[in-house]
């Protein structure tokens, strides 16, 4: 019994004492404050990987259109992986795991008919910086694809001239 109201005493105690409970709601909302802003700086990071992803798709998949000839060699290669390096994208990888893919004569109406498209895809994953102390999150996966439709027609090319005029007479 002397152990149970000693107990109940000390617990008694510990409710009512309010020493240090400030530092216990800072050190809570200072931890809250900087998961949120990693949170914050990962998903930026994140969205910064899906638009140059986007970019060098657009990038692949109109070169992949325009060299969409079986005779050029320097044409991607149906379904081969290609660095980042070699799509021509507007930055750094700094994910350092993007890779496209492109593919032609994609059969996107179900007809048994391909269509004149060439489809290019960039998929990476991103390792994030500050959420990954989380258990459970790794890398955050990510992807974007461009379709460019083509003609199989060769036609003549346009001539063009230009003129300018630096005399200051047309003002």
């Amino acid at each position: 019994m002397a152990n149970f109201t000693r107990t109940r005493a000390l617990i008694t105690r510990f409710v009512k004492d309010k020493q240090g409970s400030f530092a216990m709601a800072m050190g809570v909302s200072a931890l809250a404050v900087v998961l949120t802003s990693g949170a914050a700086y990962d998903y930026t990071q994140l969205t910064k990987a899906k638009f140059l992803a986007q970019v060098a798709a657009d990038n692949m998949a109109l070169s992949a259109s325009i060299a969409v000839d079986l005779d050029n060699e320097t044409r991607y290669v149906q379904d081969a992986p290609y660095d980042y390096r070699e799509l021509g994208g507007p930055s750094d990888d700094f994910t350092d795991s993007m890779v496209g893919r492109v593919q032609y004569d994609v059969d996107d109406n179900d007809d048994g008919e391909p269509d004149l498209l060439a489809r290019a895809t960039v998929t990476g994953i991103y390792q994030p910086a500050f959420m990954s102390i989380v258990p459970g999150i790794g890398g955050l996966g990510f992807s974007a694809v461009s379709d460019v439709a083509y003609a199989q027609v060769e036609g003549t090319p346009a001539s063009i001239f230009f003129v300018t005029d630096n005399s200051g007479s047309m003002r």
